[in-house]
């Protein structure tokens, strides 16, 4: 007697695979039976189905998400380059930074950049307010000519050391205000203020300075603490006409006349990212930054 067929069963791989991660999220025992149970279950392919087609919509999102934060990377990247221009909506370029197996690097080294001290914002910008040195936070600048202007940004401890935009000084910006204050007496610190704000100075070198932290201890930022400050004001209107008031401060009263020079009359910047520290912590803040969504050139 001939054997007769029931037709064939359409399964799809991705249905396997959805009721293998049903099974194991479910913390069902896999037996030779397993498959009667899968059979018997009302409504449990349909459930599976749905199950497949939320993981699939999750990986597409997150893989669309990478998508834009790649060709957003590699666009703020190629800004840096010399004689770059801001890039054009160009359909074919944009499918090849989607599809690119690697970022696109600025290879420029033209830039200044200097540990400087960031007064907190919302402050009151009085002299007192000013002698706290708790009110300042030092941290990496960067001083920058990109395709959207001279940018002034810095590293920020926060989001895995990630790059901000502080002032975006010509083109898309334009400057209110670069102003030398006078200089800053900061008020004396006790013994353990000392070594807590020798400890905070390490913390943030170890988060974000592309260099092998060990070896070092907090006693060795003994130098770094300073007696006196000269802040720095900075007011920039953003391509939003919206005025932005930003005040940083050197230890040194001859560098901030050199960021001033650079900051307000457009003078070159010089070619100086060009060890490996200073090239491998801003690659790693502009990394860090494009893990996120924000957009770099708002402020």
């Amino acid at each position: 007697m001939p054997i007769q067929r029931k037709g064939t069963r359409q399964v799809k791989w991705i249905d396997v695979d959805a009721a293998v991660d049903a099974l194991l999220s479910d913390e069902i025992q896999i037996t030779p039976h397993s498959n009667v149970v899968l059979q018997q279950e009302n409504g449990l392919f349909d459930s599976l189905k749905w199950r497949s087609m939320k993981k699939l919509k999750k990986k597409w999102r997150r893989c669309c998400i990478s998508s834009a934060d790649k060709v957003k990377e590699s666009s703020f990247r190629s800004g840096f380059q010399q004689n770059s221009q801001r890039p054009c909506c160009c359909v074919v370029q944009l499918v090849k930074d989607i599809f690119a197996k690697k970022v696109k690097r600025d290879y420029s080294d033209t830039g200044y950049f200097e540990y400087l001290w960031k007064y907190n914002h919302g402050l009151p910008e009085t002299t007192e307010e000013f002698a706290k040195i708790g009110n300042w936070r030092r941290r990496m600048f960067f001083l920058r000519d990109h395709s959207s202007g001279r940018m002034l940004s810095y590293i920020s401890e926060k989001e895995s050391g990630s790059l901000h935009v502080c002032a975006l000084l010509s083109q898309k910006g334009r400057i209110n205000t670069v102003e030398k204050l006078d200089t800053v007496q900061l008020t004396a610190l006790s013994a353990e203020q000392t070594k807590q704000t020798r400890r905070n100075l390490q913390d943030y070198d170890i988060a974000v300075i592309f260099e092998d932290p060990r070896g070092n201890t907090a006693e060795d930022y003994a130098d770094d603490v300073p007696t006196q400050l000269c802040p720095v004001v900075i007011e920039w209107v953003d391509s939003k006409r919206e005025t932005h008031r930003v005040v940083v401060a050197t230890d040194k009263s001859a560098h901030a006349h050199i960021w001033i020079d650079y900051m307000s009359t457009g003078k070159q910047l010089p070619n100086r990212i060009k060890d490996d520290v200073s090239k491998g912590t801003w690659d790693n803040a502009v990394s860090s930054k494009f893990k996120g969504v924000e957009d770099l050139l708002t402020a």
